[in-house]
């Protein structure tokens, strides 16, 4: 897989809107995105009797060569009805290709790095947010350095999402009939104790009164791992043969098993706390 870094901005009708779609194709198209920068609303820049941009940089993973990667991204900016207008005039999507790898390269059709990149501070500052230590690989500098010579004036900070991110509680609860506390050859009944817990997931498939897409998957989910612990005994799970099942401990297993368990469904797991009745919680916030 090759590492990409790529510039995608947007000034005609639901700017957001127009970047979140942009990255679903991304995704559709083969090209993998791994890290998104914040939102940045930038002046425009070469022809300026034109609306604001909103931008944001990047990092992706493709199989495509150069030529394929340029290729795909015409294609996304074609299929969501980029039209040609003036040189830098507006545009509902545009997409860059900033780096490949550490190639360097120039043809009629496309120049890596971008040939603009060091001059544009809508460019570098998003691209900063995410790589400020990769280093240029024509002007050997990093790109928080290129950015020192460049006015940032024109560009502010927007969003920290590109996506609308709402968040959600899941709450449950298990008793301890068959566990024990203990490790290292130290064992302490735990025999009727209740223990409860919330997770706070985020993700931008719920929507702002807090339902989500399919609240009973995650539900299940939780209740999996809370069914494990309420009917073993904690020291046979592999997690507490070296950590003590405290309320801490037990935060951060609840936790791990909900991150992997979500793995993979665009829910991010943000936190998960545990308490015994009658005693303070014990929250695991990574």
């Amino acid at each position: 897989m090759h590492k990409t870094y790529l510039s995608l901005g947007s000034n005609i009708g639901d700017r957001r809107e127009n970047l979140r779609e942009a990255i679903k194709n991304l995704k559709e198209n083969g090209v993998k995105v791994v890290k998104i920068s914040s939102v940045y609303e930038t002046a425009p820049v070469g022809y300026l009797d034109q609306d604001k941009f909103l931008n944001i940089a990047c990092l992706a993973e493709t199989d495509h060569s150069p030529e394929g990667l340029l290729t795909a991204l015409k294609g996304i900016e074609m299929r969501m009805g980029r039209q040609q207008t003036v040189r830098f005039g507006p545009r509902n999507i545009d997409i860059d290709i900033i780096y490949y790898d550490d190639v360097t390269m120039s043809t009629r059709d496309l120049i890596i790095p971008h040939p603009r990149m060091h001059e544009r501070a809508f460019v570098l500052v998003p691209l900063c947010e995410i790589a400020k230590d990769y280093l240029d690989p024509v002007r050997k500098r990093a790109v928080k350095d290129i950015l020192k010579d460049v006015s940032c004036e024109g560009v502010r900070f927007y969003s920290k999402e590109l996506s609308k991110m709402f968040e959600l509680t899941i709450r449950g609860h298990f008793s301890s009939a068959h566990a024990l506390r203990g490790y290292k050859g130290k064992c302490e009944s735990m025999h009727g104790h209740t223990f409860r817990t919330a997770v706070v997931i985020r993700s931008e498939k719920l929507n702002d009164i807090g339902i989500v897409y399919d609240f009973t998957e995650l539900k299940k989910h939780l209740n999996g791992i809370l069914d494990e612990l309420d009917h073993h005994v904690l020291n046979d799970l592999p997690y507490f043969e070296t950590v003590n099942p405290s309320s801490e401990n037990l935060a951060v297993y609840i936790y791990d098993r909900m991150k992997a368990a979500l793995a993979g469904d665009d829910v991010e797991v943000v936190s998960a706390e545990v308490w015994e009745s009658d005693s303070s919680s014990a929250k695991y916030l990574p």
